[in-house]
């Protein structure tokens, strides 16, 4: 036994972040190989629950991405509604007061006033148009964070599952 110990040894690798141990006879290359095989399948494995895990969040921001879209293709649709109720509003009190008997009489101040609320239900129509598409870049931002999130999350994993610098 002694003999044995002292005149041989058993050259075995190691790796600490695989838990992995060499073959007797098995050289470093094919050590080497073997552990990058398993951490390639381990980080997969992982990448692929991490992408379950998040895949939920994804969804609903999609789906709040494509509610907003819509939204804002109504408002916008509204806008365009509002400015031609406005423009025919308008067009209607100046041919009024051209054409009219009078030029202030009631109807045509009643036009008028008409056509003012309708400037200003075009102006608010606008604002919503814009309340809608800061919804839609706030959740085109969120999207784009929780990407960033599974992104530095594999890298992480990569980082950690790589045996080549033990």
């Amino acid at each position: 036994v002694n003999y044995l110990q002292q005149d041989y040894s058993l050259p075995l690798f190691r790796s600490p972040n695989m838990q992995l141990d060499s073959k007797p006879g098995e050289s470093e290359r094919d050590f080497r190989i073997r552990c990058e095989l398993m951490a390639r399948e381990e980080r997969d494995r992982r990448v692929g629950e991490l992408r379950r895990k998040f895949q939920p969040k994804v969804e609903r921001i999609d789906e709040r991405i494509r509610k907003a879209e819509q939204q804002l293709a109504k408002e916008q649709q509204d806008v365009q509604s509002a400015r031609i109720q406005t423009a025919v509003s308008i067009g209607g009190s100046i041919l009024g007061a051209l054409f009219g008997r009078k030029l202030a009489s009631a109807s045509t101040v009643s036009k008028a006033k008409s056509a003012m609320s309708s400037v200003s239900r075009s102006s608010k129509e606008a604002a919503d148009v814009e309340r809608a598409q800061e919804n839609l870049a706030a959740l085109t931002a969120e999207k784009a964070q929780l990407a960033q999130e599974v992104e530095q999350e594999i890298e992480r994993l990569e980082r950690e599952l790589t045996p080549i610098h033990e």
